[in-house]
């Protein structure tokens, strides 16, 4: 893992290497893959730069691991750095806090989402165990409802369970009666169907 010292020796070499392949891919046989996000105005913001400094002879200086002989290279190898330092220190300045914020929610969010998904998938099981047993207190009753889905599903609704409330005194809708009870019989049918 690199470290903080570690970043902050990086050479311009290091340092234009992910955006020497990121400009390298937004260039196709055809010309530039303009999608004119700040991404990309960045990208081409540096494209200018580097055809810039090819005219002058002195990209190929921040492209070598080699460190330069002549202080006009040396220069520019500097200058390039020190960019980079103060651009990293605008940005931090600026976004440090939000992006410390959205990574923590990140972090929150991939944390939470299995422990989400579960509790949807426990109270939905509790749900359906609710619906059946009440439809089978109905069959018992009225036998003709076993093939009746829709009625079943009113017939449970007005029972008022606690399972099907869902706050704001409403209730689970009759769709959603009825696909439990059409999924129920699917995975498992009853010897009446």
């Amino acid at each position: 893992m690199e470290t903080l010292d570690d970043q902050f020796l990086q050479t311009s070499d290091k340092l234009l290497d992910e955006f020497h392949r990121e400009l390298t891919d937004k260039n196709s046989p055809d010309g530039i893959q303009a999608d004119f996000s700040y991404e990309f105005r960045l990208l081409e913001y540096g494209r200018q730069r580097v055809i810039a400094l090819q005219k002058l002879g002195l990209f190929d200086v921040l492209l070598s691991d080699e460190t330069p002989t002549r202080n006009s290279q040396l220069a520019v190898r500097l200058a390039f750095e020190l960019g980079v330092a103060v651009a990293e220190h605008r940005l931090m300045t600026i976004y440090e806090d939000y992006i410390h914020d959205g990574v923590a929610m990140s972090e929150w969010r991939h944390a939470g989402l299995p422990l989400a998904r579960e509790e949807r998938l426990r109270q939905g099981l509790r749900t359906r165990r609710e619906i059946l047993g009440a439809a089978k207190k109905l069959y018992a009753a009225d036998p003709s409802l076993v093939r009746n889905d829709s009625e079943t599903a009113r017939r449970v609704l007005r029972m008022q369970l606690p399972a099907l409330q869902k706050g704001g005194n409403q209730q689970l809708s009759l769709d959603a009666i009825t696909r439990h009870l059409r999924a129920a019989r699917r995975e498992k049918p009853s010897p009446e169907n």
